[in-house]
């Protein structure tokens, strides 16, 4: 029997986005097919960002289209299949009097509802996303008392309690030290390879990503390079073109 393609996670179609009148994303088009982990790099303000933001309906695009899991953006529905960890996730009161658990608890709201209380299976996958990220040791914990790599693994327990298919992260790593970095890359290659997500990283350092992802994205303004990353590594032309100006790479000590 012949296999049935199935539609791309995420499909980006002629992008068009402007900030007062000035340009962001010009004309990105970008298809995420199933089992990808997909990085997006590009120098601050090159929209990567908000290139994020369109694809999960949180900004409009000036022009273009949006497909999730083949559906228009406009028509789905489904938003359990996708976890989010936004920028600055960890950035909150850490007077905040939440325990770990009640955090992680909330990312199964898209698929309990609103209203209802969690049922044990709920519960369950609450206590399976902690022991995903390692954290479940700290069930009754308060999140502030917890370091900034801590934090983070939490906020990503609580995208993956929701069970979703596609998980989207910008600038994860952002305030945290060089160890929590190692953990959180080594959490991410598990959750691709092993549990087999789809993964979408948006991040500033192309040394570090190109050494973890199976596809990069280069965006900067428009869509400089879209493919494997030692296709990238192997064209230095292209990093000139990325941040407009000649750049050297240079190669992290990073596992």
């Amino acid at each position: 029997m012949q296999a049935i393609a199935r539609a791309p996670v995420l499909e980006l179609q002629h992008i068009r986005f402007s900030y007062d009148g000035v340009a962001v994303l010009d004309d990105v088009s970008l298809a995420v097919e199933r089992g990808y982990f997909l990085g997006i790099v590009g120098p601050n303000g090159g929209g990567k960002s908000t290139l994020l933001r369109i694809a999960l309906g949180l900004l409009p695009p000036a022009s273009g289209s949006v497909l999730l899991f083949g559906v228009p953006l406009a028509r789905f529905r489904e938003w359990y299949r996708i976890g989010y960890v936004p920028q600055k996730a960890t950035s909150f009161d850490v007077r905040f009097p939440a325990t770990v658990a009640e955090v992680v608890a909330m990312g199964r709201v898209p698929r309990a509802g609103m209203f209802r209380r969690l049922s044990r299976r709920d519960w369950g996958e609450v206590e399976r996303a902690l022991h995903i990220v390692g954290m479940a040791e700290h069930w009754h914990t308060q999140v502030g008392r917890l370091s900034g790599g801590q934090q983070q693994r939490v906020f990503i327990a609580r995208a993956l309690a929701g069970e979703p298919e596609l998980l989207v992260l910008d600038e994860p790593t952002v305030g945290i030290d060089v160890e929590a970095e190692e953990r959180f890359y080594a959490l991410l290659r598990t959750l691709n390879q092993e549990l087999d997500l789809t993964l979408v990283l948006v991040s500033h350092d192309v040394g570090v990503i190109a050494q973890e992802v199976s596809q990069l994205a280069c965006l900067n303004r428009r869509l400089v390079f879209h493919g494997p990353p030692e296709d990238f590594l192997v064209r230095p032309e292209l990093l000139t073109a990325l941040y407009g100006r000649p750049v050297r790479g240079i190669t992290h000590g990073h596992s």
